[in-house]
Order: C-alpha cells, then structure tokens, then sequence
C-alpha cells in the first residue's frame, strides 16, 4: 500500500508527529511518504490568496494521513487551502492529526481536528482514525507513540 503523509509544519512539531508515523508505517511493510506543503504566501489571512504550484495526485496513492498544527482554536490555514485545491479522494482511506501547544484539547485542538475531518470527509471520504498531540503535555512522547500506532492502522 503506497500511503502519502500529508503535512503543514510551521514550526517542525507537527512535522516531527510525522515522521514517526513514517517510521511505523514503513516497519509495518507499507511505503510511507511525507509531502510536506509550502504556501505561497505563509502569512495569508484569507484562504483564497492561498495558492500552491504544485499538489500531489491523490490517484497514486492508495491511502492518506493528513496532519496540521492548530492556529487560533482552527486547522491550519494553509492545510486547509491545500486541501481545497486537492483532488477529490474519493473514497480512499485517510486518517487525520492535529499538533497544539495547549495541553489540553479543549483549548483548541478538538476543534482543529473536527474541522480538519470534515474537509477531508467533504473530499469524498470517511476518516478511519485522528487523534491530537499537545506539544506542552509531559506525557508527549508516548501520545506521539500512540498515535503512530492507530494512524498506521488502515
């Protein structure tokens, strides 16, 4: 199974929850790659002048994890205007992340999330698994774990 790790990492975080999800995937026998976005314009406010030259074709994957950090209480803007742009997913498996400094996820990150599964169901498609990693919970390192290992469950 050829699996694309779809990601917006402003700061590195929710790019190294990413990477570790690679890790398990590629241990478990499948081909992990990590597609990592770069807005035009990183600090765009309005998702319309957010634009990408260039975005993956969903037909040569077979399965989606798609992960973004959480900005003001919501998905990433930029995730959410690459996903916009992306084709239709009709109906491939995909699973979801959000990262948040908060340690909580009240505080911002089960919204995030909420919103993050939505656009990927509008896409055409069910979320199988998601889960929210808070970057200041002490406890991180093994909801890093955890989370890998659901993620990597198609």
């Amino acid at each position: 199974m050829k699996i694309a790790i779809i990601i917006h990492s402003k700061t590195g975080n929710t790019l190294r929850v990413a990477v570790r999800i690679q890790e398990k995937l590629i241990l478990m026998g499948y081909s992990a790659s990590i597609v990592c976005i770069q807005p035009n314009h990183e600090h765009a406010t309005d998702i319309d002048h957010i634009h990408y030259t260039s975005l993956i074709d969903v037909r040569d994957y077979d399965a989606f994890v798609v992960g973004c950090p959480t900005h003001g209480a919501s998905m990433s803007l930029p995730m959410s205007a690459y996903l916009k742009q992306l084709r239709r997913f009709d109906n491939k498996k995909v699973n979801c992340f959000v990262t948040e400094f908060f340690p909580f996820s009240w505080m911002g990150g089960k919204r995030a999330l909420t919103q993050l599964k939505s656009v990927c169901s509008s896409k055409g498609t069910s979320v199988n698994s998601s889960g929210i990693i808070m970057w200041s919970n002490p406890n991180r390192k093994s909801a890093i774990e955890q989370l890998s290992n659901d993620l990597s469950l198609f």
